[in-house]
C-alpha cells in the first residue's frame, strides 16, 4: 500500500532534517576564519541573565564579551575609535584602553598584558561587535568573576558582600563538604602606587610567604589547599607586579606574583581571605600592622599574621632604579647587545607541525649578526652572552652600566596566546630621569626606540606594532643609558615562525636594528 503524502509535509520534513543537526550551532567570524560554537555561553550580572546580539565567546580558555553592551550595563562609559581600533572603558577614576588584536592594554596609562587580545566578531547576519576579555576588565573594576563550567555560565558580581549575613554563595555552600580548603577567586584593586590583592578561600588557612630571585617573585603558599579557579594566570599587572600566576601542587596551592619594581609589602589573613598589599612607598599605610622595613638575607618567610617588609635591595634581583652618576665625557662609544633568555631559560617556544623553535636560539643568532654589522661599521660592541647560557636580568643591566656604554639594545622574540598576533615592536624606558638622559646622552630611550622600529620595518617588512613604554622590564629601568627592548616578530605566529627559521629574515632583522642603532649614535654625535 502506498500512502500519498502532501508536498507541504515533505518540504517540512526536509527542512527539519536539514536544520536538526545544527540547531545548537552558531558560526562567528574571527581570527580570519569562521568558527562554529556548539554550546551557548550564558552571562549573568548579579545572577540576572544578560543577553546581547553577539553572545560571549571562549577562545584559548578565556571568555570574551561584547564591550559596549556589557560594560555599559555595569555603569561604565565605553568609547570606540574605529580608525585606531581602540576600545576605551572608563568608570570613576579608572581608564582602560584595549586595541584589537593586541595583547598590550593600558590601565590608567600603565601597560598591562592580556592572555588573549580583543577582537571583532561577526555573525552570519553581518552583525559585528567588539569582544574583550571579561575577567581582565571586570577585575580592574573590582568585580568578582565566576565560571560554572558544567552549565557554561559566566557570572559577574558587582555587589559588595553583606558581612552581617551568612555567606550563601555557590562556592561557599559547595565547600562545606570539602575536606581541604579551596582557593575560590583572586581580586585585585590597583592604583599607580599601590596594589591590594585579595585571595579568597573556603576555609581559614595560614599562608606562608617567601621571595624568590632571578627573576624576582613574591610567593604565597596555602598548605593543604586546592584551586577552584580556572586558568593559570590573571595575565595583567599592577603598580608593583607584572602578572599573577597560580597553580596547585601536591600538598599546597601557590600564588606567584612576578615583581618588576622596588616595593614594600604586607600580608594579612582572616577567615575569608588573604590580603597581599604592595606599595612603591614604604611610608604609605599598608595595613593596620606596624611598619617593618627589615631586609631579609634569605627568602622571607612570614609566620606573623601581619607582616610588612621590603625585599633586600642588595640582592642581585633588586629592581630599584640605579643611582650611578654619569659624566658625559666618560661615556664610552660602545653598544651593549643583550640576547634575551638563554641556558635554562629558553624564553618563548614556537611549535608547528611537530617541530619547535626556541626564542633564546633566535635572539642569540640575531644578536651575533647585529654585532658583526655594527663592528663592520666601526662601532665597538659588547655582548651580555655569546653562547647558550643563563644570565640574570640585573646582571645584564649592571654589565652595561659598568662599561658605561652609550646604548643598550635588548633583542627578544614575541609570543601570544593566539596565533593571529604578529608584527614587530620596540619597548623603551620612560621615567623621571628622561630629561637627565636627554641632557647627558643627547637622546631619550623613546627616541632610540623610534629609530630602531622604523629601520626594522624598512628591512624586515613586518606589521608595525609601534613603540611602547617598557619601564616594567628590569633591563629597561635598571640601565642608566638609553635602552630599548626589541620584539622582532611572533614565534607563535606560523608565518613569522617560518620566517624566524631562515637566515635571510634574521639577517634583515639584524640590519634593521643596526641601522636604528647607527641613526641614534648619529643623533648623539657618536657615530664613528
Amino acid at each position: 500500500m502506498f500512502i500519498k503524502i502532501k508536498p507541504v509535509i515533505i518540504i517540512s520534513l526536509i527542512i527539519a532534517l536539514l536544520f536538526s543537526g545544527s540547531v545548537f550551532a552558531e558560526e562567528y567570524f574571527y581570527n580570519n576564519t569562521w568558527n562554529t560554537h556548539n554550546e551557548k555561553i550564558n552571562l549573568y550580572i548579579n545572577n540576572i541573565p544578560f543577553s546581547s546580539d553577539i553572545p560571549p565567546i571562549i577562545t584559548n580558555g578565556r571568555t570574551l564579551v561584547p564591550a559596549r553592551t556589557f560594560f555599559e550595563a555595569l555603569g561604565a562609559k565605553v568609547d570606540w575609535d574605529g580608525e585606531q581600533r581602540v576600545v576605551t572603558i572608563e568608570k570613576e577614576d579608572l581608564r582602560i584602553k584595549l586595541t584589537i588584536d593586541n595583547t598590550v592594554a593600558y590601565v590608567n596609562g600603565k601597560t598591562a598584558i592580556l592572555d588573549v587580545p580583543p577582537m571583532i566578531v561577526t555573525d552570519r547576519n553581518n552583525i559585528a561587535r567588539t569582544l574583550i576579555p571579561v575577567r581582565f576588565v571586570s577585575s580592574w573594576l573590582g568585580y568578582a568573576v565566576t565560571w560554572d563550567g558544567e552549565n557554561k555560565k559566566v557570572g559577574i558580581n558587582t555587589l559588595k558582600p553583606d558581612k552581617s549575613s551568612d555567606d550563601t554563595s555557590v562556592s561557599s555552600v559547595s565547600s562545606q563538604t570539602q575536606k581541604n580548603p579551596a582557593i575560590t577567586k583572586i581580586e585585585t584593586k590597583c592604583t599607580d602606587t599601590k596594589d591590594i590583592i585579595s585571595i579568597y578561600y573556603t576555609q581559614k588557612t595560614e599562608p606562608k610567604t617567601m621571595i624568590l630571585y632571578n627573576p624576582e617573585r613574591f610567593v604565597v603558599d596555602f598548605n593543604g589547599a586546592k584551586l577552584n579557579i580556572s586558568g593559570t594566570q590573571l595575565g595583567y599587572g599592577g603598580a608593583c607586579y607584572t602578572n599573577i600566576r597560580y597553580a596547585e601542587h601536591e600538598e599546597s596551592a601557590r600564588v606567584v606574583f612576578d615583581m618588576a619594581y622596588e616595593y614594600y609589602y604586607s600580608v594579612s589573613y582572616d577567615n575569608e581571605k588573604c590580603s597581599v598589599t604592595f606599595t612603591k612607598d614604604g611610608n604609605e599605610s599598608l595595613t593596620e600592622s606596624t611598619q617593618n622595613t627589615s631586609k631579609p638575607q634569605e627568602p622571607a618567610k612570614s609566620d606573623e599574621k601581619n607582616n610588612t617588609q621590603k625585599p633586600d635591595s642588595t640582592n642581585e634581583a633588586s629592581t630599584s632604579t640605579p643611582t650611578t652618576n654619569v659624566n658625559n665625557s666618560n661615556i664610552n662609544n660602545v653598544v651593549v647587545i643583550d640576547p634575551g633568555h638563554g641556558g635554562s631559560d629558553p624564553g618563548a617556544i614556537g611549535r608547528f607541525h611537530g617541530e619547535e623553535l626556541w626564542e633564546s636560539e633566535c635572539t642569540l643568532d640575531i644578536s651575533l649578526r647585529l654585532q658583526k654589522k655594527l663592528e663592520d661599521n666601526g662601532i665597538k660592541t659588547y655582548m651580555t652572552r655569546t653562547e647558550d647560557e643563563f644570565v640574570g636580568l640585573v646582571e645584564r643591566a649592571n654589565y652595561a652600566n659598568e662599561i658605561n656604554s652609550a646604548l643598550f639594545t635588548c633583542v627578544h622574540i614575541n609570543a601570544a596566546a593566539i596565533e593571529g598576533a604578529h608584527g614587530s615592536e620596540v619597548y623603551y624606558y620612560t621615567g623621571p630621569t628622561d630629561e637627565e638622559t636627554k641632557e647627558k646622552y643627547g637622546v631619550t630611550s623613546k627616541e632610540y626606540a623610534k629609530y630602531v622600529q622604523d629601520a626594522i620595518l624598512k628591512h624586515a617588512g613586518r606589521y608595525d606594532r609601534g613603540t611602547s613604554d617598557g619601564s616594567r622590564f628590569v633591563v629597561m629601568h635598571r640601565t642608566i643609558m638609553p635602552a630599548v627592548l626589541v620584539e622582532c616578530a611572533f614565534i607563535t605566529n606560523e608565518e613569522e615562525y617560518n620566517l624566524l627559521k631562515t637566515d635571510d629574515f634574521r639577517q634583515k632583522l639584524a640590519e634593521g636594528i643596526a641601522e636604528g642603532v647607527m641613526e641614534t649614535l648619529k643623533k648623539m654625535g657618536r657615530l664613528p
